[in-house]
């Protein structure tokens, strides 16, 4: 068993304005986390894995954001769960008509 000790520090959602674009990374989870200091008592999250960094962001309430993060790990799954190989890394931009999954140039890292 492989231990992992680490202190999670939540950060903001990167991607504030049209053009912006990161490679995240491996999307591992989204979800629900409570926190009695925001309105609702809870905030959405999406956690990515990159190389030795493990980085959880908040998630901004916009249901097409929503959508395309569960949509990707969802698809990811289920590839998985066939006996496929996945990639579940996610570069992504922030257009005027909102996020887009951005093709990595030369292919997976």
């Amino acid at each position: 068993m492989d231990i992992i000790e680490q202190k999670l520090v939540v950060q903001e959602w990167p991607l504030r304005h049209v053009g912006d674009n990161r490679l995240f990374g491996y999307l591992v989870a989204v979800g629900l986390f409570p926190c009695a200091a925001v309105p609702g008592g809870q905030f959405a999250f999406a956690d990515f894995v990159w190389k030795d960094t493990y980085t959880r962001y908040r998630v901004p309430p916009q249901l097409e954001l929503t959508d395309l993060l569960t949509g990707w790990l969802g698809d990811c799954m289920y590839e998985h769960t066939k006996g496929g190989r996945t990639n579940c890394y996610l570069f992504m931009e922030l257009t005027a008509d909102g996020h887009a999954v951005l093709p990595l140039k030369g292919g997976p890292p």
